[in-house]
């Protein structure tokens, strides 16, 4: 015969049992549940595609967005069009006052599958721009792309990080643009005054004409092709070399060229009617100067 403990104990471990069973029959429904919420949030996010385009003449476009790419292309179009894409998550407030427009992304929900990296449906904005009626052009994303290529502008600001700006076929009283751990691309542009930043990454100059020029980077190769300052030129980066070729007469350049660990073929000096200034470390200093 059983005694009293044992038939004790014997019901306690059948109760542990079902306390058990509800416990994961429950911890079930929740995660079912769960799964069932963040399809419904990725596969009927659905996306339109969307295109705005102006009435009157635009001479100022500020564009404010996040972990979307963006393009700028100069046409022979009289208008701008914008080309984007909308989702239950995503959208836009546009707003024409005057001659400037405002392309600014709303806030999303906290809820939006993009917040954690799902249901990404790969959206980019793409906008046409008459090729020379902007004067003013800002753009601002992160985590995105950033290409601009075929205007003329008295200003252009370009900023975001993690990836790559490419200019194009440009040409600019001042320019401005920042990034980080990407690739900064500029070929064929003509400018006065310009100021070029990112990390990590190589920077490469093709077909410049300008007044001033700073270029800084960390991390990465500088390369120059057919660059012609006309008063001064910087170049910074660390860990990696600068080469390549310059426009001009190496005796018009008071020169200050340093790096460490590495060689260095440009000769010091103190006076010039331009500046020629280089900053690198355990990297090759290689640039040719010439007519």
């Amino acid at each position: 015969m059983k005694t009293v403990v044992e038939s004790f104990m014997i019901k306690k471990k059948n109760s542990d049992k079902e306390q058990k069973m509800k416990k994961i029959i429950v911890g079930g429904i929740l995660v079912g549940a769960a799964l069932v919420s963040i399809s419904s949030l990725i596969f009927h996010n659905q996306v339109r595609q969307t295109e705005y385009v102006t009435k009157n003449k635009i001479d100022t476009l500020i564009v404010d967005d996040r972990n979307t790419p963006i393009q700028v292309i100069g046409t022979n179009a009289k208008q701008v069009q914008i080309h984007y894409s909308k989702t239950r998550n995503t959208d836009y407030k546009i707003q024409q006052k005057d001659q400037t427009l405002k392309f600014v992304r709303n806030r999303s929900n906290w809820w939006s599958p993009n917040f954690f990296g799902l249901g990404n449906d790969h959206a980019q904005v793409t906008i046409q721009v008459p090729q020379e009626q902007l004067k003013d052009l800002q753009v601002e994303t992160s985590n995105a792309q950033v290409s601009v290529k075929n205007v003329s502008l008295a200003t252009l600001e370009l900023e975001t990080s993690n990836s790559e700006v490419s200019v194009l076929d440009t040409k600019a009283d001042e320019i401005e643009t920042q990034t980080s751990n990407g690739h900064l691309e500029l070929t064929n542009l003509t400018f006065n005054e310009g100021s070029f930043e990112t990390s990590n990454s190589k920077i490469t100059l093709k077909n410049l004409l300008f007044k001033t020029g700073e270029f800084e980077t960390t991390n990465g190769a500088i390369h120059l092709a057919n660059i012609q300052p006309k008063e001064s030129l910087a170049l910074e980066t660390s860990n990696a070399k600068v080469t390549g070729i310059m426009i001009g007469n190496q005796n018009d350049f008071a020169i200050d060229a340093k790096t460490s660990n590495a060689k260095n073929n440009l000769v010091k000096r103190a006076t010039g009617s331009k500046e020629l200034t280089v900053r690198t470390s355990n990297g090759a200093i290689d640039i040719a100067i010439q007519p």
